[in-house]
Order: structure tokens, then C-alpha cells, then sequence
């Protein structure tokens, strides 16, 4: 009987101490296992905020209408207008096809659906002049300033623009004029 209840105790405190180093092992597991998923979730959520940003990128860049002059592309991505400031602000992107070069906004002219016709602020709008890159889109605002009727449809906008190569002479700037119609204007 003594026998048996030796082999019993023995056979009782390997299977407890086998249990035991089974479950060290399985935490040790679960704790890895938790790592690597807390790991997979940052990754997850920095492809996320990511992806976020991307989409408003590509919603940024969506023109409204596109025109093209001199090897230069005019996209407009935004028209809006603040009432109580009485100004019309237009968003567009400027990117060059064809080299590095030099660009000068010299006049802006809008023309609403009643025939008002507005003339831009040089001062107040920004990237008015400047240089551009190839193939790397440049946002401009041209700031469109006492605007007394609210129209909902821009009818006309035209650009008057000097382009050249950078460092360019007065006789190799080349004067380019853009026209875009029935923009749709957004009032804040």
C-alpha cells in the first residue's frame, strides 16, 4: 500500500509539474502572440490614416475643369465663396509638361451668369507667381474680391499668364491665356 501511495505521490507531482511547464509555455506563447497582434493592428492602423490621407489627396486633385496652354495644365479644383467676406476664392492646380519653368499670373477676369464681371486680387491671392516644376502639380488661389450678387455659376473665368524658362529674358516669356466655363461655385 505504501508502494502504491509513493508511486502515486511521484506520479501525481510529475503530472503537475508537466501541467505546470505546459501552461508556462502557453503563456509565454499568448504573450508573443498578443505582441505580434498589437504589432499587426499599429501596422493596420497607419495603412488606414494612410489610405485616409490619400483619398483626400486624390479628392483635392479631382478638377472640376482642366485646360491646357503652352505645355501647361490648368486644373480647377475648388470654387468658394464666403458671403460675409464678399469673395469668391478659386483653387487650382498648375503643372508643366514640358520643363522646369517661370510663371506669372499677370490678370484673372470672372464673369457670373449675370454678367458681373470681377477682376482678381493680386495681392490677397497666393502663388500668384513663381516657378513651377515638371509634372508637379502647384496650387493656386485666386481671390475674386466684392462680390455683390451670389451667383451659383461662375460663366467665364480667364487667366492671363506669362510663362517661361527660369531665369528666362523678357524676350523669351511667352503670354498665354486660359479660359474655363460654368464652374459651379460652392457658398460657405
Amino acid at each position: 500500500m505504501k508502494k502504491n501511495l509513493l508511486f502515486f505521490t511521484v506520479f501525481l507531482t510529475s503530472l503537475l509539474s508537466a501541467q505546470s511547464e505546459g501552461y508556462n509555455k502557453l503563456q509565454s506563447q499568448i504573450e508573443a502572440n498578443k505582441t505580434k497582434i498589437e504589432t499587426l493592428q499599429s501596422s493596420v492602423n497607419a495603412v488606414t490614416t494612410e489610405n485616409i490621407y490619400l483619398k483626400e489627396v486624390l479628392d483635392i486633385q479631382k478638377p472640376i475643369k482642366e485646360a491646357s496652354a503652352n505645355n501647361t495644365n490648368y486644373k480647377i479644383v475648388a470654387v468658394r465663396a464666403n458671403k460675409e467676406e464678399k469673395r469668391i476664392y478659386v483653387d487650382l492646380l498648375i503643372e508643366s509638361t514640358d520643363m522646369d519653368k517661370y510663371y506669372n499670373i499677370q490678370l484673372a477676369d470672372m464673369i457670373d451668369v449675370l454678367g458681373n464681371k470681377y477682376s482678381f486680387d493680386r495681392y490677397v491671392s497666393k502663388n500668384v507667381r513663381g516657378e513651377q516644376y515638371l509634372n508637379i502639380p502647384l496650387k493656386i488661389t485666386c481671390v475674386f474680391r466684392y462680390i455683390e450678387e451670389h451667383p451659383e455659376f461662375i460663366k467665364l473665368l480667364k487667366i492671363n499668364v506669362d510663362v517661361g524658362p527660369i531665369g528666362a529674358s523678357y524676350n523669351q516669356i511667352v503670354k498665354s491665356s486660359v479660359q474655363l466655363r460654368d464652374l459651379p461655385v460652392t457658398w460657405e
